[in-house]
Parts: structure tokens; C-alpha cells; sequence
């Protein structure tokens, strides 16, 4: 592989930019921002920096905690746990899925780190083709379990998330993200600016 010059500058082949990796943050630099966010995140505060999030796809418990400890040692600063990968919840074995949900919710305090959970159905372009009511169940146990965000498909409706979010804000301190997925075009500038008020008026 051919990399970009000395100095940090972006190399150019045939129209691609190659850029050299960045350096990982300090330690310190780290830990005051991840303080920030957090800080931000519990007094239900706008965060004012750009974070860096990763998503971690793993198939099992263990699978899952080796990617959160390698985002954190990366210098992420929020993981979201797409659930829908978990071989357990995709069996919708209640107990043994749920108990991982509350142990990586947990892992992810440990390492310092923001926690978004995602529970994907198939019919937004995620994996879990199980019932509605164990996933929203699922769900309303990661935000009692502490998770900082939940993703919430604007499909949904605004009657579903709203109640959704009063439920976990009495369970924890979860604030609501809701999102849409569109595979096929990018909307045009004036649909976007209504999806984004239909959203906020849902309570994201």
C-alpha cells in the first residue's frame, strides 16, 4: 500500500485521498472529554463537542465486551450495542438475552464510555425478525439498566416513542434518539428539515 507524504498531508490516487492514521488521543485528553459528555449526558444537557461513536455487532457476550474494550482503547467515546446481533435475543431467549443487555450496558460504564442501545427490526434494516413486544420489552430493560441512549425507528409513530420515553425516564436516565433509515435516495433539503421537526415533536 502506498501512503501520503510526511507531515500529515493527504496523498491523491487516481481520485481517492489517502490519508496517513491519526494519532490516538492522549489518555488525559480522553478522560476530559468522555467527562464532558457524561456530565453533559446525566444533567440532560446538549453535548457541545463532536464524539465518536462505533457500533458493536458481536454474536455473543463475549464477542461484544472485546469490541467495547478495543472502542475504548481506540478513543471512542459512545458504543452503541446493536442487540439485534446477539444470537440470544434473535432466539428471544428472555432471560439469558436479557441478562447480557444489563452486563454490556454495564461493561460500558465500566470502560467510560456513552451507551447507545439499538434493537434493529428487520423492517428498518436490522436483524431481529421476532416479536414487537420482546424487543420494546428489551429495550425498556437496557434503559433501566443505565444505558445512556435508546434508538427509537421514527416508523414507530409518535404515540409509541413518546410513551416509550416516559417510561424510560422513570426507569433510568436513557434519552431518546429517534432515527429513519432510507436505502434507496437522499431526501430532498425541505423533507429532511420535516423529517427532522416530525422527530423532535415525537420527542427524540
Amino acid at each position: 500500500p502506498r501512503s501520503g507524504p510526511r507531515g500529515g498531508s493527504p496523498a491523491y490516487f487516481g481520485g481517492l485521498v489517502a490519508t496517513p492514521p491519526l494519532s490516538p488521543p492522549r489518555p488525559r485528553q480522553l478522560a476530559m472529554r468522555r467527562a464532558g459528555a457524561l456530565r453533559a449526558q446525566r444533567e440532560g444537557r446538549e453535548v457541545d463537542q463532536c464524539l465518536i461513536c462505533t457500533s458493536i455487532t458481536g454474536a455473543t457476550v463475549e464477542d461484544c465486551l472485546a469490541e467495547v474494550r478495543s472502542a475504548a482503547a481506540q478513543g471512542v467515546d459512545i458504543v452503541e450495542l446493536r442487540l439485534d446481533f446477539l444470537a440470544s435475543l434473535q432466539r428471544e431467549e428472555a432471560g439469558e438475552g436479557r441478562a447480557a443487555v444489563a452486563s454490556l450496558v454495564a461493561a460500558c460504564g465500566d470502560a467510560g464510555l456513552l451507551c447507545l442501545v439499538t434493537f434493529r427490526p428487520s423492517w428498518e434494516g436490522g436483524q431481529y425478525e421476532g416479536a414487537e413486544a420482546f424487543r420494546m420489552e428489551t429495550l425498556r430493560e437496557a434503559a433501566a439498566a443505565g444505558a445512556d441512549f435508546i434508538d427509537l425507528e421514527y416508523k414507530l409513530g409518535a404515540e409509541a416513542i413518546q410513551a416509550f420515553k416516559a417510561d424510560a425516564v422513570a426507569a433510568g436516565r436513557a434519552r431518546i434518539i429517534v432515527s429513519d433509515h432510507n436505502y434507496e435516495v437522499t431526501p430532498a433539503p425541505e423533507e429532511l428539515a420535516a423529517l427532522v421537526r416530525g422527530m423532535k415533536a415525537c420527542g427524540a
